[in-house]
């Protein structure tokens, strides 16, 4: 959509688009009280060694509500010139600006209604094979919330949890195979957000299940901010990390095993499932 008020001059009824002339009031009323380039708001030529300086405003004796008055650098050739602005003319022109961005926001409305009605009735498929199911989530939420946006967060990281190699012992992989079944749940959840086109993460009952901060673990809650910034930043410096693991370990969110060593997606994996029964 073109802006259809570029030229109009109808508020200010200056030499001037309303615009250009706004900007002026600015210039003269604070927003760039010197070296104005112009008193009227044109745009002088290049080879101009024309400037303006406002003096402080005052609404005492003047036409309108308020004016100030420019100073010439050549003061001699040129008188101060007074600039009054009014309230009203401002207000004025707000409003048709903000009238026409409730236009393009009805515009918009009605484009995103018909939008949502078109997903709703489009059936997104399921697979049996979890990754294959959530990376079709995860194209779905392209489509339907904006790449980047929306569940794209949560469902990277379910991917990666589902795709861990879980290179740890028999008893940690019983326990995080009780949370991963758990995250089905959230799963179907996002699924049908996308189906029904009914998103907030308020919306999702099981959404703890990968941001759980139990009050339990409150003593470590430095050192579990510093390891997910680890997990999830590759430049992360690695000086601390061992320290911050090693807090964790102790403080029963991690198992004693956990180094450096172990892989990013197994301490996301071994992290989450403790937190989330924790």
């Amino acid at each position: 959509m073109e802006y259809p008020l570029k030229k109009d001059d109808s508020i200010f009824n200056a030499v001037v688009p309303d615009d250009a002339y706004f900007s002026q009031i600015r210039a003269c009323f604070g927003a760039h009280p010197v070296e104005l380039k112009s008193a009227d708001g044109t745009v002088p030529d290049k080879k101009n060694t024309d400037k303006y300086f406002a003096s402080w405003s005052s609404d005492v004796g003047v036409e309108g509500d308020y004016a100030v008055y420019l100073y010439s650098n050549k003061p001699d050739e040129v008188q101060p010139i007074r600039f009054s602005m009014s309230f009203a003319k401002i207000h004025e022109y707000t409003v048709m600006r903000y009238d026409l961005l409730s236009n393009m926001v009805s515009e918009i409305e009605k484009k995103y209604g018909i939008f949502i009605e078109e997903q709703r009735q489009r059936e997104i498929g399921r697979s049996s094979d979890v990754v294959e199911h959530l990376e079709n989530l995860l194209q779905e939420n392209s489509i339907r919330i904006g790449d980047g946006e929306g569940y794209h967060y949560e469902i990277q990281t379910l991917i990666g949890l589902f795709t861990a190699p879980q290179d740890f012992p028999e008893q940690d992989r019983q326990e995080v195979a009780k949370y991963l079944n758990t995250l089905h749940l959230l799963i179907d959840e996002i699924h049908e957000a996308f189906q029904s086109m009914s998103f907030g993460e308020e919306d999702l009952a099981h959404m703890h299940l990968l941001h759980a901060r139990p009050r339990r673990f409150k003593e470590v809650s430095y050192d579990l901010q510093k390891v997910f910034e680890y997990l999830h930043n590759s430049s992360y410096q690695l000086s601390m990390v061992d320290y911050h693991l090693k807090r964790l370990s102790s403080a029963g969110v991690l198992p004693p095993f956990v180094g450096l060593e172990t892989d990013k997606l197994d301490l996301q994996l071994l992290l989450l499932a403790r937190l989330a029964t924790g």
